[in-house]
């Protein structure tokens, strides 16, 4: 995937507006992600379960302690009888994952026309891919007209998506952006005076 600043993606588009998939791709959001991830500790903040790392495309845990315990000593991998030198293997810190779990990052509210980068942290939670989409059936997530929070419109999440704006399980088709709201989130907009339902 190749992200780009936000005005490069805006210039891109020669006009039209952005989805909300697309902004995602921007440098800017990609940054506050990973800073909400790393306060979080990789963790999701609902099951506790831990994220994998990410390290040029490729997804790593830490060790187990168990793990930790056998690679205790390092083992030579060169001896080499001319030199009197021995090489040893490094003890390796983290390995590729199988099935990795991917992290998100949840706005736990939206205010009209604020790109997702510009929320404060307090704001934002790292979630699981699982946990997001529980969130999002389950719970109704506000989203306001200004920073007042007085006037707030109710939103109809996307019934393919569950309101995430993306599937997880088609991601290697246009980064799984869901094809029913292209990436929106929201089917319509009702708009409600005071308090969020």
């Amino acid at each position: 995937m190749h992200f780009k600043p936000y005005k490069s993606l805006v210039r891109d588009k020669n006009g039209e507006p952005l989805t909300y998939g697309e902004i995602l791709q921007s440098f800017e959001w990609r940054e506050k992600r990973e800073e909400i991830i790393i306060r979080d500790n990789r963790t999701c903040q609902r099951c506790h379960v831990q994220g994998p790392i990410n390290q040029q495309g490729i997804q790593y845990r830490k060790l187990t302690k168990e793990e930790e315990q056998k690679y205790d000593y390092a083992e030579p991998i060169i001896n080499d009888p001319l030199s009197g030198l021995v090489f040893y293997a490094a003890k390796p810190i983290a390995v590729p994952v199988e099935n990795p779990i991917y992290l998100h990052v949840h706005h736990t509210y939206y205010i009209l026309g604020k790109l997702p980068w510009e929320y404060s942290s307090d704001s934002l939670q790292t979630l699981c891919a699982k946990c997001h989409e529980d969130l999002h059936r389950n719970e109704k997530i506000c989203f306001y007209f200004d920073e007042s929070k007085s006037t707030i419109r109710k939103l109809l999440f996307c019934a393919r998506c569950s309101g995430t704006g993306y599937l997880e399980q088609f991601s290697y088709v246009d980064d799984g952006i869901c094809f029913e709201c292209k990436g929106n989130r929201f089917k319509n907009y009702n708009l409600i005076n005071g308090k969020c339902y």
